[in-house]
């Protein structure tokens, strides 16, 4: 899992002496039911049910700093809750990080444990759940 193929070449090119990139002031994060691909495809998010993504601050109240390792690795410091579900949002399998509420995801991972999400429940994320991982191969 990891970032994006579109976020990977961003980030590439921002470093490397192509345009800019501005960081986001709020990400948001989704949940999905389906495994989600490299090119931000086959996101199958639950709809209904009070089900919204949740908006991150992107600064260094919501995330650690990363790592300087192999990978290198950057999480969540703070407990991250979605609103309680008021019916069946499926079996959940991913979180999808976005960079609005509409359009490609930009990284995603899958959860440590599948959860069914029925009336009632709340999903949340514990600090240092969420895992953004980069490495180099080679």
């Amino acid at each position: 899992m990891g970032l994006t193929n579109a976020m990977k070449a961003k980030l590439l090119d921002h470093y490397y002496g192509g345009g800019d990139l501005a960081r986001p002031e709020t990400l948001y994060l989704g949940l999905s039911t389906t495994k989600p691909t490299a090119t931000g495809g086959n996101v199958t998010e639950p709809v209904g049910s009070n089900y919204e993504r949740v908006a991150l601050p992107n600064n260094s109240d919501t995330w650690n700093n990363a790592t300087a390792a192999n990978p290198s690795v950057k999480t969540n410091k703070v407990l991250i809750e979605f609103p309680r579900a008021t019916g069946d949002w499926g079996t959940v399998t991913h979180w999808v990080l976005y960079e609005n509420t509409s359009g490609t995801p930009v990284d995603f991972g899958e959860l440590a444990l599948s959860k069914p999400l029925t009336q009632g429940d709340m999903a949340r994320f514990e600090p240092g759940s969420i895992e953004i991982r980069l490495s180099h191969e080679g």
